[in-house]
């Protein structure tokens, strides 16, 4: 095969087109064997290079989502921890609440009695200014 590529008759008057197109035949269909040899190869590789790829491409979108998942974890964290926080004031404002809601009808109950104790003393006193005597006779019941 290699004495394919070898002119046998040098040119003796100018150039010989027919034997450099030969030539360049067999060269040209030389190089395409060998390029036909290749090609499965070339796919091969080329199908590893995709595969290589896309499994790059894989453990890049599932960086992508653990990141995505430790965002939503932090975030849902947080939203819990303000959410406790949330109700531990809730639950103070309602003890203050309750406890000035007490304080409320204490000085109300308070301001009743001393209201009762007055018209008590006024009861009384017109009783003794009469000439009755509390808590005798029919002032008794």
């Amino acid at each position: 095969m290699a004495d394919d590529f070898l002119i046998s008759e040098p040119p003796t008057e100018g150039f010989d087109w027919t034997g450099a197109l030969d030539v360049g035949g067999k060269l040209f269909s030389a190089v395409q064997g060998g390029v036909n040899l290749a090609a499965p190869f070339a796919a091969l590789a080329t199908a590893d290079a995709t595969a290589a790829r896309q499994k790059a491409a894989a453990y890049y979108q599932q960086g992508l989502y653990e990141v995505q998942a430790s965002d939503t974890l932090r975030l849902a964290q947080i939203r819990a921890d303000q959410d406790e926080k949330y109700a531990q004031i809730q639950a103070g404002r309602k003890l203050q609440q309750a406890e000035m809601q007490a304080t409320n009808y204490t000085i109300a109950g308070n301001t009743l009695l001393r209201n009762m104790e007055r018209a008590n003393a006024a009861v009384r006193a017109r009783a003794a200014a009469n000439g009755v005597a509390y808590n005798e006779g029919s002032a008794a019941s």
